[in-house]
């Protein structure tokens, strides 16, 4: 094949038996006889057809208010419903963790001054 996926003379036969080319004309004329769809659909059939009522246009502004509203935000709240007390036991291990974490770069810089 080459770059661009036309077949060449490397191509293997059991490929070019199966491909069919979607951007090949219709065999049999096939393409001549479709007719377009303004020849199709008469005027009558445009003006005799039900009316579609139309959509409501909605702000992102107003969609995220209703969103809100409904409790349907889409940005999960981590914490929601926490109380003081798990909020404290939360940061104070989250600050172990950084201090520890911190300890541990503070060894690694010493090691390699060494």
């Amino acid at each position: 094949m080459q770059k661009h996926g036309r077949p060449n003379e490397e191509t293997p036969a059991k490929w070019n038996a199966e491909y069919k080319d979607f951007n090949a004309p219709l065999e049999n004329g096939a393409a001549a006889t479709a007719r377009p769809v303004a020849e199709i659909t008469s005027k009558e059939d445009v003006l005799s057809a039900p009316a579609i009522a139309p959509i409501p246009q909605v702000s992102e502004e107003s969609a995220a208010v209703i969103a809100e509203t409904n409790g349907d935000s889409k940005k999960r709240k981590r914490h929601d419903g926490e109380s003081a007390e798990e909020k404290a036991e939360r940061k104070k291990k989250k600050k172990e963790k950084k201090e520890k974490r911190a300890s541990k770069a503070g060894a690694a810089e010493a090691e390699d001054s060494e």
